[in-house]
């Protein structure tokens, strides 16, 4: 028996599509950037929403193109440290991904929401703690609750105001958590009461290699991997 397999630029390396500037709620400065695969390629791709603080000069889209090429979309979103928005603009996006998942080729039921860094993770936690707790004032409650698979920190957060989040939220299920973080400046606390609702798998990093290795392929490898397992799960 005869088997040939044809090998494509378009099979070897998938096209990866750049959306900018895409407005996603009623305010010009609501934006947000998405990579997908070109929807003739690949269709229903679970998607990662990343978030950061403004601080930062350019978008890490060259250190997760290994996700894109992989089959996962990912929305890039920008939030300030002292907005007091900053929760409701995370779901805001991700709620707009949903709405527009079937022009981009977007998987509406995989979905997970990653913290890049330490001004915007306490935000992002804030947003996966409280993703059940829709504000009628604020979240159209016409539609379902958000329901990420996962969350990711590569980063800490303000180990106080975390536990703070716990003390003032109804808090009934918490998402698999991949966290990479300095030694230092470990949310231990934080952890350990996440530690009791769900998984949690951490990696610390020492002084000396926090700020080279946190993007590095060997973590993103590792994300990847985490990534495959939860959207598995149901």
């Amino acid at each position: 028996m005869l088997k040939v397999h044809t090998i494509t630029d378009s099979n070897f390396l998938p096209t990866i599509e750049t959306y900018l500037n895409l407005n996603y709620g009623d305010y010009p400065d609501q934006i947000l950037h998405l990579q997908t695969l070109t929807t003739s390629q690949k269709k229903h791709q679970p998607f990662i929403l990343l978030v950061r603080s403004p601080s930062q000069e350019a978008w890490p889209f060259d250190a997760f193109s290994s996700l894109v090429q992989a089959g996962y979309a990912l929305a890039y979103l920008e939030v300030s440290e002292h907005d007091l928005q900053a929760n409701y603009k995370i779901k805001t996006a991700t709620r707009w991904l949903l709405l527009h998942a079937y022009q981009y080729g977007l998987d509406p039921f995989r979905y997970l929401l990653v913290g890049l860094d330490f001004q915007a993770n306490s935000a992002v936690l804030m947003a996966l703690l409280s993703a059940n707790h829709q504000v009628f004032s604020q979240e159209d409650v016409r539609v379902s609750p958000l329901h990420y698979r996962g969350g990711a920190f590569f980063g800490g957060w303000d180990d106080l105001q975390g536990t703070k989040l716990f003390e003032n939220l109804d808090i009934r299920k918490v998402p698999d958590l991949f966290l990479v973080q300095k030694s230092s400046a470990y949310p231990k606390d934080t952890t350990n009461l996440l530690a009791q609702k769900t998984d949690v798998t951490v990696y610390q990093l020492d002084e000396i290699c926090a700020s080279q290795v946190a993007l590095t392929p060997y973590l993103i490898s590792k994300f990847k991997a985490f990534c495959q397992s939860a959207f598995k799960k149901k």
